[in-house]
């Protein structure tokens, strides 16, 4: 019951702080903290907006040659957000569309 992923589908437009994750989550990847969150509007079973704090791009290859690995504020728009909540430590996920900044 402490399990929970949740897919929104359909794109979105975010503003957050983009970088380089280089290991210490457990992986490396693209990431964006510190994003807004109002497509999320109500989550579901009680999760609070604390649990989305970060998450990571899926479609890598895209992202670095759209991107790079220099870290600032970007507003892009992502699709496929799938939000993980799980008692341990869990990623949450997203496709990179397009860049707008």
């Amino acid at each position: 019951p402490n399990n929970i992923k949740v897919l929104f589908k359909g794109p979105v437009t975010i503003t957050g702080n983009y970088f380089f994750e280089n290991g210490e989550l457990g992986f490396s990847g693209y990431c964006v903290n510190n994003f807004n969150t109002s497509f999320l509007g109500t989550l579901p079973y009680g999760i609070s907006q604390e649990k989305v704090k970060i998450f990571c791009f899926r479609n890598t290859d895209i992202v670095e040659q759209k991107l790079g690995k220099q870290s600032r504020k970007i507003t892009a728009t992502i699709d496929n957000f799938e939000l993980n909540v799980y008692p341990a430590e869990v990623m949450n996920w997203a496709d990179l569309l397009d860049i707008k900044s």
